[in-house]
């Protein structure tokens, strides 16, 4: 709309191994309960598979945030966002990249552009006691996969 207003954002970085830059490793404290029970969640996605090992790699691009406001939405912003992320991955000369994707949306344009998923879990079965944490994610988004994909 040829204004300076950003109508979407994707933060990603470099993931080492062995490096404390990875963030899903770390025990970060919030001072907001949904962010811990966020922050817990994904930690709990990234422990059930080493993505490292899936290309044997040391380092790969991991997406972190990934979002368009909403009218903006179903234009192509999304797709254009991930297709930079990718091209990053190249130029950061990385052979590999991943992702946690919360959103049907999301998932199914990561699986277009050639992400695979390594692992899936259902919002309903990520429970605090018997209560689920996560009880109305949005229509159509059922579950958060980690994902990736082998960028040359």
């Amino acid at each position: 709309d040829r204004t300076d207003r950003a109508v979407g954002v994707l933060i990603g970085s470099v993931n080492e191994r062995d490096a404390c830059t990875n963030a899903m490793n770390g025990t970060r404290i919030y001072q907001s309960i949904p962010m811990n029970k966020m922050q817990k969640f994904l930690a709990h996605v990234h422990k059930q598979v080493n993505q490292f090992d899936v290309f044997g790699v040391e380092a790969l691009y991991e997406v972190y945030i990934w979002c368009v406001v909403r009218e903006y939405r179903n234009k192509g912003i999304g797709k254009a966002l991930l297709r930079t992320g990718l091209e990053q991955t190249s130029q950061f000369r990385l052979s590999a990249a991943m992702g946690v994707f919360t959103g049907a949306v999301s998932q199914y344009i990561a699986e277009n552009m050639g992400f695979q998923t390594l692992h899936e879990i259902l919002y309903w079965e990520w429970k605090d006691g018997d209560k689920a944490i996560f009880d109305s994610p949005g229509p159509g988004n059922n579950s958060a996969k980690l994902m990736v994909k082998r960028v040359v």
